[in-house]
């Protein structure tokens, strides 16, 4: 069940612009995810305007047959990330993505898979539409809190293990973010109805999400950190594969499983219940690569308002980068890989034997 919002008529809202490009949604249902997208739109404003003292932002959003196809030509327009993109990841398969704005327009660019919108009668199809929908229009506020700010690329004295540690807790930090604001909209527009009992509550993440998020962390815990990371590195050792493919390899899947993590983190938490990897403090994976570094992220995600101040949002993720790169550059040296900038600006990047389970201290 979905609760008025207000008008804003007391606003300047930006209007949304929405494209759809799919024949495989009805017309009903290209109408459900319009409404669904200005509300949400428009909810996501007032937030900003009221709480956060920031103005209204324009956006363009994109119901795509064809998501991947979608992304990567607005990224290539925009030249937003020269990697190729790819909507399958280890936490399951992407469903909408965020763009930064383009310099030529100002907009904000969310494409979303059109799959959730297909059948214009599943009320748990919206509901799910409507998390994406939130969880995207929560990048976008993050994007507004953090202004010109950087979230810290590459530069004079960092080697590119810090670049990829910088770029792991980012998006770790932001995804749990993002998911925490997501659960906050969802809970102001729509109620969840108890079975048995028909008991009404305000609805959260984890009536739509499940423990499919924690789920596949067990599972990728087995097929792909522990020992699967450690592999990855004595593959290389044993002349088996590039340099080049280990590392790429590797700091992708890094990056996947710790956003993984924070999906589930979050969902967990909209329940109120304790975070997924606390309950797998005996896992290799978690006590040799994890726990150290999420902990930290999760403590200070937690420490700041959902929907802050700027200020308040910058000096997060500024805290989060301080402790969180070294926490990662742990997690590298536990699989054998230390960095050392050289005179030059290159990184001269030493491959040792990755730690076993029982060598860890």
């Amino acid at each position: 069940m979905v609760d008025e919002i207000p008008n804003g008529a007391h606003h300047r809202l930006e209007v949304t612009q929405v494209e759809i490009k799919t024949s495989l949604v009805s017309d009903a249902g290209a109408s459900r995810f319009r409404n669904a997208c200005a509300a949400l739109h428009q909810a996501m404003q007032l937030v900003l305007i009221d709480q956060c003292g920031l103005s209204a932002f324009p956006l363009r959003v994109i119901l795509a047959d064809d998501l991947t196809a979608e992304v990567q030509r607005d990224r290539d327009a925009a030249a937003e990330d020269p990697r190729p993109f790819c909507a399958d990841r280890l936490g399951g398969t992407v469903m909408a993505k965020c763009l930064p704005p383009r310099p030529d327009d100002g907009l904000a660019v969310v494409v979303f898979d059109d799959t959730l919108w297909r059948d214009d009668t599943n009320e748990f199809a919206l509901a799910s539409g409507c998390a994406r929908i939130a969880h995207e229009m929560a990048h976008c506020a993050l994007s507004e809190l953090r202004g010109g700010a950087d979230r810290g690329g590459l530069s004079c004295g960092q080697t590119v293990g810090e670049l990829a540690a910088r770029e792991i807790v980012s998006e770790a930090l932001e995804e749990y973010r993002a998911d925490g604001i997501a659960n906050a909209l969802m809970a102001a527009i729509g109620e969840h109805v108890e079975e048995g009992d028909g008991e009404r509550r305000r609805l959260r993440l984890h009536d739509i999400d499940g423990d499919e998020y924690s789920g596949r962390l067990l599972e990728v815990l087995n097929s792909e950190v522990y020992p699967g990371w450690r592999d990855r590195v004595q593959r290389y050792r044993d002349y088996a594969t590039t340099f080049e493919e280990m590392f790429d390899g590797l700091s992708r899947s890094v990056w996947e499983v710790f956003v993984l993590v924070a999906h589930a983190s979050a969902v967990a938490r909209s329940a109120e219940q304790p975070d997924p990897l606390d309950a797998l403090q005996d896992h290799p994976g978690v006590r040799l690569y994890l726990d150290d570094p999420w902990r930290g992220i999760r403590e200070l995600g937690d420490e700041y308002p959902l929907l802050g101040t700027s200020a308040e949002s910058v000096e997060l993720e500024a805290r989060a980068l301080d402790s969180g790169v070294p926490a990662v550059m742990r997690t590298w040296e536990r699989l054998g890989l230390t960095f050392r900038l050289q005179s030059s600006g290159n990184t001269h990047i030493h491959v040792a034997e990755p730690l076993f389970d029982a060598d860890a201290s």
